[in-house]
């Protein structure tokens, strides 16, 4: 703090190389600290959009079965029941119809990155269970 005075005050012209060293190399640290925990929010931000397309296609398909009687593999049978339309630009959308005659239908939704920074990102749902993402 009393350097700060000194400069402000005139009694000295500025800071020295190794004061400026120091604090660029303190920078650094807390960068390379820094960057690596903003790609796995990244990631995670991506998943839970990948979550949220899922979500959406679930109510889908309990609307879609409860007026057909059926699950559909189709994505544009269910564009009707989703109110914005279902056109993900970085996702691939899988819907696999699971009906067995011995068994309760069902289905399985899979939802997979496709462009860039999605590219490796995976999401996915059966009926029943539980949302899974991967990285």
């Amino acid at each position: 703090m009393s350097k700060i005075r000194k400069v402000l005050s005139g009694g000295e012209r500025g800071f020295t190389l190794i004061e400026l060293l120091v604090v660029i190399a303190v920078l650094g640290i807390l960068a390379a600290i820094a960057i690596p925990r903003l790609g796995g929010v990244t990631d995670q931000a991506r998943l839970s959009e990948a979550t949220a397309i899922i979500g959406s296609l679930r109510t889908a398909q309990s609307l879609y079965f409860t007026q057909e009687g059926e699950y559909t593999d189709d994505t544009t049978d269910l564009e009707r029941y989703i109110d914005e339309g279902l056109d993900p630009d970085n996702w691939d959308i899988t819907l696999t119809n699971d009906d067995d005659d011995d068994d309760e239908p069902s289905y399985t939704i899979t939802v997979t990155g496709n462009d860039g920074a999605y590219e490796g990102l995976e999401a996915g749902y059966t009926k029943g269970g539980e949302i899974t993402t991967t990285r």
